[in-house]
């Protein structure tokens, strides 16, 4: 890119899409690559950006597929889209080329209707575009950090993250002959921590933030802005605990108004996490005296994070401003003049447990161990209230309640465990219910589920072909038999067990193919099958590497070198063939 009449300050963007579906839209879903860059940041009037575009395997190849590169200026929403009329300043460019076919006609894949989404506020929706050359017949579906964590179906519905992170997402399809495919797209989804509203100022040259420290957040250098707002959530976050209190130091720089100006400093944190700032969740407000012009003024509060604090990631807010209407106990004003901030922080539980899911089989497992611990930092006497949701008498606590005094910071651990009712009935879910209690205030709530199997759910079969031998660097295929008596779809999974390592072709599917070494020895593989509960079968099979047998050499005669004894053999025979001739005389 080059920079044209743009201002050394001006910010740009290069934005690529490419229609994979080859619908002749540029689906939001189909941006491949986007950078933003200054044009501060060019050498020599240039500045190149680069970027990585993985084909995916449902791209068609039957037709061009087009490829649009727009670059401009960042105004508003110019360039969110492939379809802009007009953009303010910049450049579309649109290339085509065609995909050739990779010959894999099997395979599980997928898109997404956005990859960058608000945690909690927004959702996502998945397209299956996996292709198989037969029907393909059960989709798994695994949303690692989402809700729902996974769904078997074709379209599952739409997915919410709860925390900020990326995640990846893995869909495992089945098709009629039983063989499985799967890919994980890691980090596929960016759930992000955005505000909760908006707020600005409409004169950020005066009053505002040119720094600012709270517990890990440590933001003085380049914080001298004068923006109105600044988001900092994805730049700086800490991590609370219940009960404690923290000091925040706030540095108010006068900017241009007057040394004796009124200016009021204002603290909020979404504590229930609700996205929204309610008054009752504005933790400190202060008038104060401004500094000298653009001289910073040290602001110090301290806040304690209340019991009923929300358990995950939240928004806090700290605006210094004129002291004015605008300003009053309202985090998402527009100020006359001033400056708002955002901060990620997050509220640690008291007690953390060891696992959320457990999977438990009626006659094969009679009980599991549920640790809990309690962390670190925490103050007071905290207890642990557990409860089976509506009273279901299949499993069992060994305990009801867990108490920690104040200082004890170890593990705890509460036995569950499966009655064996001798009743035939569907698996379900059960959810245990474990309440934190401070002060006789019930502060966080964590659900475990157990999914309980009854005696009915039957292990998957395996048939394996028997024992066999093959020559050395030859092709060899082994076909196994799967079946599940429950139609449950399976997880398939070969390992090689001994013997030289081959490069299995097929290792979640029922045939597997690999080249025997170059080298007579025994090889051995186990196949896994796993259903949807988790019941596992292994069955393994031997095949022994034979070198080609070496063919019998024939005898060989000695030559010899010459000597007495041959001269012996040829008068033995002279004389021998004499006496044949005179007995033949005798007898006529």
């Amino acid at each position: 890119m080059s920079p044209g009449e743009s201002d050394a300050g001006a910010i740009q963007r290069v934005r690529i899409w490419v229609d994979w579906n080859g619908d002749y839209v540029f689906a939001d879903n189909e941006l491949v690559s986007s950078e933003i860059f200054a044009v501060s940041q060019m050498v020599d009037d240039k500045y190149t950006a680069t970027a990585t575009i993985d084909i995916p395997l449902y791209a068609v190849t039957d037709r061009q597929i087009n490829l649009r590169i727009i670059s401009h200026y960042i105004n508003g929403a110019d360039g969110d889209a492939a379809y802009i009329s007009p953009i303010l300043s910049g450049e579309v460019l649109d290339y085509g080329f065609e995909v050739k076919f990779s010959g894999i006609s099997n395979y599980a894949d997928f898109i997404a209707s956005e990859t960058s989404l608000a945690i909690r506020r927004e959702a996502v929706s998945f397209t299956d575009l996996s292709g198989s050359e037969t029907t393909i017949q059960g989709w798994n579906w695994t949303f690692t950090g989402g809700t729902p964590a996974s769904y078997i179906g074709q379209t599952p519905p739409q997915v919410t993250y709860n925390e900020a992170g990326s995640y990846p997402v893995t869909l495992a399809i089945t098709d009629s002959d039983s063989v499985s495919y799967s890919t994980t797209k890691e980090q596929f989804i960016k759930a992000k921590l955005t505000p909760v509203c908006e707020a600005d100022s409409n004169w950020g040259p005066y009053a505002h933030i040119s720094g600012l420290t709270f517990d890990q957040i440590n933001n003085i250098d380049g914080n001298d802005t004068d923006a109105g707002y600044s988001s900092y959530l994805e730049d700086f976050s800490t991590e609370l605990t219940v009960n404690n209190t923290y000091q925040l130091t706030v540095l108010a720089n006068a900017g241009n108004g007057e040394w004796n100006d009124s200016q009021r400093f204002g603290v909020w944190i979404n504590w229930n996490g609700n996205d929204q700032f309610e008054d009752s969740e504005m933790v400190h407000e202060e008038i104060y005296i401004a500094a000298n012009q653009n001289e910073e003024k040290e602001l110090t509060t301290n806040i304690t994070v209340p019991v009923t604090a929300v358990k995950r990631a939240t928004i806090m807010r700290v605006m210094v401003a004129y002291n004015d209407d605008s300003s009053v106990k309202d985090a998402c004003a527009t100020l006359d003049s001033g400056e708002f901030e955002d901060y990620a922080i997050s509220v640690k539980p008291i007690v953390e447990l060891s696992d959320n899911a457990f999977t438990l089989l009626e006659g094969v497992d009679d009980n599991v161990n549920l640790t809990i611990n309690r962390m670190a930092g925490s103050t007071g006497e905290v207890s642990v209230s557990v409860e089976i949701e509506n009273n279901n008498f299949r499993i069992e606590p060994d305990q009801n309640s867990l108490i920690w005094l104040d200082g004890e910071e170890n593990s705890q651990a509460i036995t569950v465990s499966f009655i064996n009712d001798d009743i035939n009935q569907s698996a379900e879910d059960v959810t245990l219910n474990a309440r934190t209690i401070v002060d006789g205030y019930t502060i966080d709530e964590q659900q475990v589920t157990f999914t309980l199997i009854d005696d009915n759910n039957q292990a998957p079969v395996i048939e394996l072909p028997a024992d066999f031998q093959i020559g050395i660097s030859e092709s060899v295929q082994i076909i196994a038999q799967v079946s599940d008596a429950d139609d449950d779809m399976l997880t398939l999974s070969w390992a090689q067990s001994s013997g030289t390592s081959v490069t299995l072709e097929g290792a979640t599917s029922t045939t597997i193919t690999f080249n025997a070494p170059a080298n007579a020895e025994v090889l051995e593989f186990t196949l896994c099958a796993t259903d949807k509960f988790g019941v596992v079968t292994e069955s393994s099979i031997t095949v022994t590497v034979t070198a080609p047998a070496e063919p019998t050499p024939e005898p060989k005669v000695k030559e010899s070198s010459g000597g007495s004894l041959n001269w012996s053999i040829i008068i033995l025979l002279l004389a021998f063939t004499s006496n044949r001739r005179r007995g033949m005389k005798v007898s006529n």
